[in-house]
């Protein structure tokens, strides 16, 4: 996913045709999502982009103003779907677009409604080491 800082068109195009081809030669990949890594704001060029490339299957962002995300999720409207004003019935470009409900990623902040669940199995901080002798242990945990 290219990084919309890079504010010209040349740039998106690059860094979206590069990434493409990484994940391809690499991994045998096609993209059929996309995820808009943290810029501060969201245009429209960027899902048309992704549409156009075959990216259709939905894009996922986070940062959007907190007054509209709390509306957003106020009336179930984080899963919605982002509609460009040019698309016609023979050349669309709308996407499904899902809004993440968290404020950061950290894990506490955008595992959902178990946030004490995640925290435990969160490998960064965790206080002891999950090892083969431990593991069940760990599993069986509910909270």
């Amino acid at each position: 996913m290219p990084d919309e800082a890079s504010t010209q068109l040349f740039g998106l195009l690059n860094q979206l045709t590069e990434g493409h081809q990484w994940l391809f030669e690499e991994f045998a990949l096609v993209p059929e999502t996309g995820w808009s890594i943290d810029p501060f704001g969201v245009g429209s060029t960027m899902p048309y982009l992704l549409s156009a490339s075959g990216v259709d299957k939905g894009y996922v962002i986070q940062r959007i103003h907190f007054a509209w995300k709390n509306y957003l999720g106020l009336i179930g409207a984080l899963d919605t779907k982002w509609i460009q004003d040019f698309s016609t019935e023979t050349e669309n470009y709308d996407m499904p677009l899902r809004i993440q409900h968290s404020k950061t990623y950290s894990v506490g902040d955008s595992c959902g409604i178990t946030p004490k669940l995640c925290s435990y199995y969160d490998f960064i901080n965790l206080k002891n080491e999950i090892t083969f002798s431990n593991i069940r242990k760990r599993v069986d945990v509910s909270f």
